[in-house]
């Protein structure tokens, strides 16, 4: 998470008016009632914003360690969850994502309303390859927000292996925000191929080519999803043209000749396979 912006933001204001904690790039800051101005108001505040804005400016350069100095120090002044959220961003970053958890913990326990604090708990979860954990953080994100893209696609990603429908249906829900995305749409035929599902790879597929229509690795993928599910003559329609257009090409033949085969369609086989042997 960067964070310069609060940098500026803060070092303008700083004993002047009110600048308030954790407004970070890279993570977007939601919509909530305003604070007051603890700044002009508490001394502690003042202070502890100090040493916040120096554990920024240490996480610009990269002294991560030397930043969590900085936002312990804040802590001493005043508590507020995005200075435990800071110092979990720092932990994950320096490969500690256990300290990262306890950290990450206090700042969704103080406000467990805010999207960003439990993304940084689900990323503090999953460098410590707790998976389950993870997912639970995800989903309680996609329940308040049903709209946070990036966090349905790492759920998706985290139910794969062991749940590929429940990863497949977060895929599709991605798509239905976004539109036609290529490597998305890959990923889920690759699950609907895992779970046999190969009427819903083929549609998908059929998705893909109307973006690029050209795309000739698509179209083979497409040929070898009929003949899959047995739709020879849709296999050899598509391969018809393909030959047409690459007439060198044996695998491309070979498709063709068992499609015929399983038609029963032996002197049709047997042309083909006179030009391949």
């Amino acid at each position: 998470m960067f964070k310069f912006l609060l940098i500026l933001s803060c070092a303008c204001t700083i004993g002047i008016v009110g600048c308030s904690a954790g407004k970070y790039i890279g993570k977007q800051a939601e919509s909530r009632s305003p604070e007051p101005d603890l700044i002009a108001t508490n001394p502690n505040y003042r202070l502890a914003m100090g040493h916040f804005i120096s554990g920024n400016i240490n996480d610009v350069k990269g002294d991560y360690a030397q930043a969590i100095l900085d936002y312990q120090e804040a802590l001493t002044y005043y508590q507020d969850p995005n200075i435990y959220d800071a110092m979990a961003d720092d932990y994950i970053r320096l490969g500690k994502p256990a300290m990262a958890v306890v950290e990450a913990r206090k700042a969704v326990g103080m406000d467990p309303a805010v999207i960003d604090f439990r993304q940084t708990l689900g990323e503090a979860f999953l460098a410590g390859s707790d998976i389950d954990s993870a997912r639970i953080q995800y989903e309680k994100i996609l329940t308040k927000d049903s709209t946070q893209v990036g966090d349905m696609m790492v759920l998706a990603r985290l139910y794969e292996e062991d749940q590929p429908k429940k990863a497949a249906a977060l895929y599709e829900r991605t798509l239905k925000y976004i539109g036609p995305d290529l490597p998305i749409m890959m990923q889920l035929v690759r699950i609907y191929n895992s779970t046999s599902e190969f009427d819903k790879s083929i549609a998908v597929v059929n998705k893909m080519l109307a973006v690029d229509p050209s795309n000739l690795s698509l179209k083979e993928m497409l040929v070898d999803l009929y003949l899959q599910v047995g739709e020879n003559q849709k296999a050899l329609s598509m391969l018809d043209s393909l030959m047409a257009e690459n007439k060198n090409d044996y695998s491309l033949k070979a498709r063709a000749a068992t499609a015929y085969l399983r038609m029963k369609n032996f002197s049709s086989a047997d042309s083909i396979l006179d030009t391949v042997f």
